[in-house]
């Protein structure tokens, strides 16, 4: 076990679909460890100030404890990581514009940039969370298809896991030679007409509402930059 598996993997808790998302250690470094501590101990000593306010040793107490309880209680790898990623470069964007604005303009125009900053905040955190359930969904129907092509041709779908484990939102045109390789073997394979429709419709059912999330997937992320 190398030092990268012991760091993401067994202290930090990350799931391997986002650690396959970021295959450099650069990559990791900035996602999957600045910028999620970056949002976890602001959020940490934000909540420290609300409980514990004039309260120095209990604040630090209170942010240690839910440091750890994160870490160790996997919530870290499962809901810090994509959610900071979704929401933590535009929000940085966003609250730079608010701040010239604020200083250039008086209090009261300040006042109403705040709101809408308050409003915008919120909106981008709830498509975050969107998104996050999206790639949920995907990674369930990449199961499917690579089970109804498993059928069929169990070489061919151990190749199309390899496939859409490097890129989980693969298009169908990337996918299709492994697809028509599948089909192929289908026709030659299954003994019924019947049992070969059925496939078909089987597997055209999971590839049209895999394109479907996909492209609800890439509105959702060209609306957060």
């Amino acid at each position: 076990m190398d030092l990268q598996e012991v760091v993401f993997k067994v202290f930090l808790k990350i799931p391997d679909e986002f650690l396959s998302k970021y295959p450099t250690v650069e990559d990791k470094l900035i996602h999957l460890i600045l910028i999620p501590h970056i949002a976890l101990i602001a959020g940490l000593i934000v909540g420290g100030n609300a409980i514990a306010k004039g309260h120095s040793k209990l604040r630090f107490v209170i942010l240690v404890a839910g440091y750890i309880v994160f870490i160790y209680g996997g919530y870290y790898g499962s809901l810090v990581v994509p959610l900071a990623n979704a929401w933590f470069i535009p929000l940085m964007i966003f609250y730079f514009v608010i701040y010239i604005i604020m200083w250039i303009f008086p209090p009261t125009a300040a006042l109403a940039a705040g709101r809408v900053a308050y409003d915008v905040t919120r909106k981008i955190v709830g498509r975050g969370k969107e998104i996050e359930l999206l790639y949920e969904e995907l990674e369930h129907r990449n199961d499917e298809l690579v089970m109804i092509v498993g059928m069929v041709d169990e070489t061919t779908a151990n190749q199309l896991r390899g496939e859409l484990s490097r890129k989980p939102t693969a298009s169908s045109r990337d996918i299709s030679k492994y697809i028509n390789k599948a089909t192929s073997v289908a026709k030659r394979s299954f003994g019924t007409r019947e049992g070969l429709q059925q496939w078909l419709h089987d597997l055209n059912t999971i590839l049209r509402e895999r394109q479907q999330i996909i492209k609800e997937i890439e509105k959702l992320e060209r609306g957060l930059f």
